[in-house]
């Protein structure tokens, strides 16, 4: 929540809009690297969570991953709305796979027919080779700490926390102080009831429902 305020705040600069996914800026590479810095802690809470043998201290991120999706099986096709409507999977297609090498250790990487996280390879640039240059896409890196990316590690780290919480208690979020920016669609539990009073004083009850995902959602097979 800390994180999203953060990100609310710059609204007054940078609208969100689809228009501004490409601006970027130091407020946003700062909130990026604090974002995915999150992940990177929680998504390893989550995996030592189910897996409790399994030594995830220094564990990279295509470890951990694996084991948060073994553990929360349908975080690759769930859909989540931002503020502006925009509507993504932060970790769309997002598969993982273990295996034995000869000499006993294990590795992981994507399956197949899996893809990578853009918003993930994109923290990475920044992080570590902010002032290359991505000839391919014919930007320097620290071009990519924009608001497009930023959106979707931002939503990454609300789904992974929303997915979590129902593990650990179902009916927690009704208690909890809900996201101001995102929202997972079709979830019931997005759904929230207030009262209000009309003009003569009756009161009212008023029901938010979770926006429909107008995206395809894809299974896990």
């Amino acid at each position: 929540m800390a994180l999203e305020n953060r990100f609310l705040e710059t609204e007054r600069f940078c609208a969100f809009s689809p228009c501004n996914k490409n601006a970027y800026s130091i407020e946003y590479l700062s909130l990026i690297l604090s974002t995915c810095g999150e992940i990177d802690a929680l998504g390893k809470a989550i995996a030592s969570h189910f897996f409790p043998d399994i030594d995830l201290d220094k564990a990279s991120m295509p470890k951990w991953g694996y084991y948060v999706g073994e553990s929360l099986t349908n975080i690759s096709s769930e859909v989540v709305e931002f503020k502006s409507g925009y509507q993504f999977r932060p970790f769309d297609c997002w598969h993982l796979q273990k295996a034995i090498n000869k000499n006993g250790k294990e590795s992981f990487s994507l399956k197949p027919e899996s893809k990578r996280l853009t918003w993930w390879a994109d923290y990475n640039k920044i992080k570590h080779q902010r002032t290359s240059l991505d000839a391919r896409r014919g930007l320097a890196n620290y071009a990519k700490a924009n608001q497009g990316t930023l959106v979707k590690a931002m939503g990454a780290l609300f789904l992974l926390n929303r997915l979590m919480m129902r593990e650990l208690d179902r009916d927690g979020y009704q208690e909890s102080e809900h996201s101001r920016l995102f929202k997972i669609c079709d979830a019931v539990d997005e759904t929230l009831t207030t009262i209000a009073y009309d003009s003569d004083g009756y009161p009212c009850y008023v029901i938010s429902e979770a926006p429909s995902a107008r995206i395809q959602k894809l299974s896990n097979d």
